[in-house]
């Protein structure tokens, strides 16, 4: 199942923070098409610049829970793309972060790209759940417009009746640079391992939408294995990363159909 989250356009009212930014030749692939771990870097990035703009900082500590990504049109090196952000709904412990992505051209923006990424508010020293901070509702409630969002997984793992398919697995190595500042894998790394399978598999500018779980972390040290139904699901594939057979993130993605080969 894909696109768990309806993906909706800005709201009519309440905070909505625009940020920028120009594709350079450090994130885009072979064909000059922006991948998608690029991306997910921007999506970060225009969370964080929405806090400091606001005179929070970082925030406090918020985790990952879930993400729904949708590309309509791919973002190419050399493209300005504004990305605009703003609370999509709330919990008791957790918000939810939406993201609409855009590509300026001389005739105006294009709608390029929509996500939702559900984040957990969380005790820095222990990690453990908290109620939203007490400024939240105030800078971002508004903008949620009294919707309501739960924190529940739903996608299976591997060896679930859910999954129909024969399912391949291969070791997926970790590099330094996939860890972030907490010495954990970073979120956008998510999307590095769906643009590696893709690329591997034949082309990732198929995707179209993805759904990703994050189950539990990624450190250094872990013997991360990918299993993916990617060879056997052409169009509707799965994609796990596990380390000692638990799953830690969980994915499912909605392809293009492939081009027929040339005769």
């Amino acid at each position: 199942m894909t696109g768990v989250v309806l993906l909706v356009p800005p709201p009519p009212s309440g905070r909505v923070f625009v940020t920028g930014r120009r594709v350079r030749l450090g994130d885009v692939g072979l064909d000059g098409r922006a991948r998608l771990d690029a991306i997910a870097r921007y999506l970060q990035d225009a969370g964080n610049e929405d806090t400091e703009d606001a005179g929070l900082g970082d925030g406090g500590g918020w985790l990952a829970r879930r993400m729904t990504f949708a590309v309509t049109r791919w973002p190419t090196r050399g493209d300005d793309v504004s990305l605009a952000t703003w609370c999509g709904g709330i919990g008791a412990r957790w918000a939810e972060r939406r993201t609409r992505v855009a590509i300026d051209t001389p005739d105006g923006p294009v709608v390029a790209a929509d996500a939702s990424a559900l984040w957990i508010h969380v005790d820095v020293e222990t990690g453990r759940p908290i109620p939203r901070p007490p400024w939240f509702d105030g800078l971002y409630a508004e903008a949620a417009n009294g919707r309501t969002v739960s924190t529940k997984l739903v996608l299976p793992g591997p060896d679930a009746e859910a999954v129909t398919t024969p399912v391949e697995i291969r070791p997926w190595p970790l590099r330094s640079t996939d860890l972030d500042a907490f010495g954990h894998v970073n979120n956008a790394i998510a999307w590095a391992a769906v643009e590696d399978e893709l690329s591997r598999r034949g082309d990732p500018a198929r995707f179209r939408v993805g759904d990703v779980e994050y189950r539990g972390p990624i450190g250094p040290g872990d013997d991360v294995v990918m299993a993916s139904t990617l060879a056997t699901d052409p169009e509707t594939p799965r994609l796990w990363l596990t380390v000692d057979g638990e799953v830690r993130l969980a994915v499912a993605l909605a392809l293009a159909p492939a081009e027929p080969l040339s005769p």
